[in-house]
C-alpha cells in the first residue's frame, strides 16, 4: 500500500515537472519562431535568397530551422528537469518548495507588488528627476526595513502571509546583533573578493564564490533565527542546531530555492538576447527593404519594436526601484518561512 502511494506521488511529481519543462522550452523556442517568421517575406539578409530574411543568419551556424528551435527548446526545458531531479536530494522536506509558493498565496501582497510596479512605471514616464530619485531611495529604504514586517512568528506561521503590513519592533539587542552579523557579512565578502584578486591561477578564484555563498547563507540564517527569537539565546542556540540537523542542512534547501529562482529568471529573460539581436542587426535591413518595396510594417513587428523601445527606456529605473523592493519582500518572506518551518517541524521533518 505504501509503495503504491509512493508510486502515485512519483508519477504526479514527474508529470508536473515534465509539464513545466515543456512550457519553459516552448517559451524559449516560441520567441525564436516568432522572430524568424516575422522576417520570412524579405530577401535573405546575407545572400539575398528570396523569402529567407533572417533565416540565413541561423544557417550560417550550420543549423537548420528545426534544429535551432530544438536547441532553444532544450535550453529552456533541461534546467527545469534538472531541478526536478535535484529536489529529492536538496529539498527532501519540501520546505524550499513551500517557501517559494507561500508568498504568492497572499492576494494583498500580490496586489501591492503590482501597484508598486505600476507606480514605478508612472513615475518614470513622468520624466521627473526628483520623483525618480525619490522612488529609488524609497526602494532601498523598503529593502532594509522589510525584516521588521516579515520576520515575526505571526506572519511566518500563517497559512498565507497575513498582516505583513504591520511592522514589529524586535528590540535593540536583536537589531544590534543583526547589524553586527550584516557588517560581518559585508567584511567577509570584501575579504574574499580581495583574496580572489590576489590568488594565482583559476582554481581558488573559482572556489571562493562558493565559499562566499556558504558564508553568506550561514550569516543570513543566523540573522533570521536571532530576529525571530528576539535574541532569546537559549532558543537561538536550539534553532541554529536544527538548521543543520540532517545531512544536507538548510543550505541545500536554500541552494535549491535559489537555483529555482535563477532558472525562472533566466527562462523569462531568454528572449532578451534574441530580441536585441533582431532589433539591432536585422531591423535596419528590414526597414530599408520596406522602403524600397513600398510596403507597410506588419502590426506584430510594430508592437515588438514598441515593446523594445519602452523596455530599454524604463527597465533600468524600474529594476532599481520596483524590482528591488519586491525582491526584498519576496526573498525575506521565502527565507523566513523556510527557517521557521525548520524551527516548528524539526530538521528531519
Amino acid at each position: 500500500m505504501q509503495s503504491e502511494r509512493v508510486m502515485r506521488l512519483w508519477i504526479k511529481d514527474t508529470g508536473r515537472w515534465l509539464t513545466i519543462a515543456f512550457v519553459a522550452g516552448a517559451w524559449c523556442a516560441g520567441w525564436l519562431c516568432f522572430l524568424l517568421e516575422s522576417t520570412r517575406d524579405p530577401p535573405g539578409i546575407l545572400y539575398g535568397a528570396p523569402g529567407r530574411g533572417a533565416f540565413e543568419l541561423v544557417e550560417t551556424f550550420g543549423l537548420s530551422y528545426g534544429t535551432a528551435l530544438l536547441a532553444l527548446f532544450l535550453l529552456g526545458a533541461l534546467p527545469v528537469l534538472l531541478l526536478g531531479l535535484l529536489r529529492n536530494v536538496m529539498d527532501p522536506g519540501r520546505r524550499a518548495a513551500n517557501g517559494l509558493r507561500w508568498p504568492l498565496r497572499s492576494p494583498s501582497l500580490v496586489a501591492a507588488s503590482l501597484l508598486w510596479i505600476a507606480l514605478g512605471v508612472a513615475v518614470v514616464a513622468s520624466g521627473s528627476k526628483y520623483l525618480t530619485w525619490g522612488g529609488v531611495l524609497a526602494a532601498f529604504a523598503v529593502t532594509y526595513l522589510t525584516p521588521f514586517a516579515m520576520w515575526n512568528k505571526e506572519v511566518l506561521d500563517a497559512a498565507r502571509p497575513a498582516r505583513w503590513w504591520r511592522p514589529r519592533w524586535p528590540g535593540w539587542v536583536t537589531v544590534a546583533v543583526c547589524m553586527a552579523l550584516l557588517a560581518a557579512n559585508w567584511l567577509s565578502q570584501f575579504a574574499l573578493d580581495k583574496a580572489a584578486d590576489a590568488s594565482p591561477g583559476w582554481v581558488i578564484p573559482l572556489l571562493l564564490p562558493l565559499a562566499d555563498w556558504l558564508l553568506d547563507a550561514c550569516l543570513v540564517i543566523a540573522m533570521i533565527v536571532v530576529w525571530i527569537n528576539r535574541a532569546e539565546w537559549k532558543s537561538v542556540r536550539r534553532d541554529l542546531g536544527q538548521m543543520w540537523s540532517n545531512k544536507i542542512g538548510i543550505a541545500g534547501e536554500w541552494l535549491w530555492a535559489f537555483l529555482c529562482l535563477a532558472t525562472v529568471a533566466l527562462t523569462l529573460l531568454a528572449p532578451v538576447p534574441l530580441v536585441a539581436a533582431w532589433a539591432v542587426y536585422y531591423m535596419p535591413y528590414y526597414n530599408e527593404w520596406l522602403s524600397a518595396s513600398h510596403q507597410a510594417m506588419p502590426l506584430a513587428v510594430q508592437l515588438m519594436l514598441w515593446l523594445v523601445e519602452y523596455v530599454v527606456k524604463f527597465w533600468y529605473v524600474i529594476a532599481m526601484w520596483s524590482l528591488t523592493a519586491i525582491s526584498a519582500f519576496y526573498l525575506n518572506l521565502v527565507l523566513g518561512r523556510m527557517v521557521r518551518l525548520r524551527q516548528t517541524m524539526g530538521g528531519n521533518a
